[in-house]
């Protein structure tokens, strides 16, 4: 495995940076990986890196990249990331979405999305071509449910997680049907090793149930 920052450029010719982790051998298909309130932290590139020791070409695209938050933030102070999300423009975001899933050069794609990345990476299922999403602890769901993904959709949540409420997974359902809902007893924000709230077991259940839902996209 090998990885590195690469520039990418979206459709309206803004430049911004990606992180971008592949396998040294047989690429399987492409994963964009979009980040939490945190910015393009560790456990973002982490992830990327995990996805290419399992064969699959990662690029997670530093969403905050307009905002002027050149720097992760400590997950001690989330208001400074709702602040930098505050100040993105989704149909920024669109783009700068879109010129990961172009940057996997062709390869069958997923997307996979933690917290508030969770709830733009169902938008991103919506408007690119994935074959898979794969979302950790969605947040702002009520605000992309105006469509469908077309491919196969995992959904992974804490128990009793107040961000994702079981009116907004019954409107999840209601637009997906065929989605698979994934509960586990642990707190939002479990997959991430750098938290508190991180809980191996539940960890490795999604990361597993995620790593089969690709094998059987792709």
């Amino acid at each position: 495995m090998h990885a590195r920052f690469q520039s990418l450029i979206s459709e309206d010719h803004f430049e911004h940076s990606a992180w971008r982790a592949e396998p040294n051998g047989a690429v399987k298909g492409g994963v964009v990986v979009l980040q939490e309130i945190f910015g393009l932290t560790g456990h973002i590139t982490q992830i990327c890196e995990r996805l290419a020791e399992a064969g699959y070409l990662a690029i997670a695209p530093d969403l905050f990249a307009r905002t002027g938050v050149s720097r992760p933030i400590s997950y001690d102070d989330a208001e400074a990331g709702l602040a930098a999300v505050e100040k993105t423009d989704q149909s920024f975001l669109d783009l700068d979405i879109g010129a990961a899933f172009n940057a996997l050069e062709g390869q069958p794609a997923a997307v996979i999305g933690f917290c508030w990345g969770g709830g733009q990476g169902w938008r991103a299922a919506c408007r690119n071509p994935a074959r898979a999403a794969a979302l950790f602890y969605p947040t702002r769901m009520a605000d992309h449910l105006d469509g469908a993904p077309q491919g196969q959709v995992q959904v992974h949540l804490a128990h009793n997680d107040r961000h994702t409420p079981d009116e907004v997974t019954g409107a999840m359902l209601a637009v997906k049907p065929e989605l698979s809902l994934y509960r586990y007893e642990a707190a939002h924000g479990f997959m991430c090793s750098q938290r508190t709230h991180h809980n191996a077991l539940a960890a490795n259940a999604a990361w597993a149930r995620m790593l089969s839902l690709f094998d059987a996209a792709f």
